[in-house]
């Protein structure tokens, strides 16, 4: 059994501080029960989200049951604005009656030609959206049935026609926009004439371009029987001698259960794994990982650096058996397409020479952008 790693830190200021303890038992082994945290990143990054839209189940304000009401309106909490035929309403209205909301307790309807919107922010540029909500005929009163468009600005990304009174959930056409706000709109047309209305509920806004692709990021293909590992399997990434993929229960993982799935990946000795991803965006990243030390046979502990096109964005001791969500430093992406990530075993803590037999678990890699 092995025992303890260092611990190191990055600083605000991005300075890299370290910390050892010697801390032995009686066989001359580190103590884990006095040993050290993982290494730890202060910016852990965030995701790229997409624009979030205010009160999108349209439950502000909240409404007695059985009540409805026009143009409702916009205040902090409720950013759409209801146009002359638009409003909410709540369940077992003179509108929804026995129709309940799929989400929450209130929905939007458009009656006749009447319109509701919204000026969403914080959009990017280079990023395609799609809009999705559920949405429904009104059942208790319709003369031929409602259909609306959805708007972005003033170009139509879709036209609806709920097929029933039962609620389903749409989806608009991709689009893409310049950065900054933009306005949803939600536009009745009424083809048929008389008094027609549908209800819209859950609005919501997603990307549908990713930022980047990483293949195989737990590791779970190719499939390995239980109990099996294989080094330098032929995949997205690429293992070099020392190197593999490990499902659970195996000579390397034994108990050691996959934090993420049923199979991970391993650096053994000086050992190298790596990976091309292509990045369709500029801007400064991440990548996060889980990682463990093997449990059934050490020497010592293994130590790994990370690197994206030969440059060093962390090294890393994992603390323990047990495993840790690690983090790299941030790093700029200055030109669209692949990048090279690199997982290289060092096994510079070995207190023999040659260096002994070290091995660490890593699984779950993932890319995270900061801006």
């Amino acid at each position: 059994m092995f025992h303890s790693p260092g611990y190191q830190w990055m600083s605000p200021k991005g300075r890299l501080a370290s910390l050892r303890s010697r801390t032995r038992d009686r066989s001359g082994r580190r103590d884990l029960k006095n040993g050290f945290l993982p290494t730890v990143f202060a910016l852990e990054g965030r995701p790229l989200l997409a624009p979030v839209i205010v009160n999108p189940s349209f439950e502000v304000p909240a409404l007695a049951p059985g009540t409805f009401q026009y143009e409702v309106p916009v205040s902090s909490t409720q950013a759409w604005t209801f146009n002359n035929g638009t409003g909410e309403s709540a369940n077992g209205s003179g509108f929804t009656d026995g129709q309940a909301a799929p989400n929450g307790n209130q929905v939007a309807f458009v009656q006749g030609h009447s319109t509701f919107l919204q000026t969403v922010s914080g959009f990017e540029a280079g990023t395609t959206y799609q809009i999705s909500f559920s949405t429904a005929q009104r059942a208790n009163f319709n003369q031929g049935g409602q259909t609306y468009q959805v708007l972005v600005d003033r170009t139509k990304v879709g036209t609806f026609t709920p097929s029933s009174t039962s609620y389903t959930t749409v989806t608009t056409t991709p689009f893409t926009v310049t950065a900054g706000a933009h306005t949803i709109s939600f536009v009745g047309l009424n083809p048929n004439n008389g008094d027609n209305t549908a209800f819209i509920d859950n609005v919501t806004i997603s990307t549908t371009t990713p930022t980047w692709t990483i293949g195989n990021p737990g590791f779970e293909t190719p499939v390995l029987a239980n109990g099996t590992f294989q080094y330098m399997v032929p995949d997205t990434w690429t293992f070099f001698n020392g190197s593999g993929i490990s499902a659970n229960n195996s000579g390397f993982t034994d108990a050691q259960a996959a934090p993420q799935g049923n199979q991970v990946g391993f650096i053994q000795g000086t050992s190298t794994f790596q990976q091309s991803i292509t990045f369709t965006r500029t801007g400064i990243y991440t990548l996060s990982f889980q990682a463990a030390q093997r449990r059934n046979f050490q020497e010592s502990m293994q130590d790994f650096e990370v690197l994206v096109d030969g440059n060093s964005v962390g090294i890393f001791t994992p603390p323990s058996t047990n495993y840790t969500l690690l983090v790299t430093n941030p790093f700029t992406i200055s030109t669209t397409g692949s990048h090279l990530v690199q997982f290289v075993g060092l096994n510079s803590i070995s207190k023999t020479n040659p260096p002994g037999d070290n091995t660490a678990f890593v699984d779950d890699v993932q890319i995270n952008r900061v801006t």
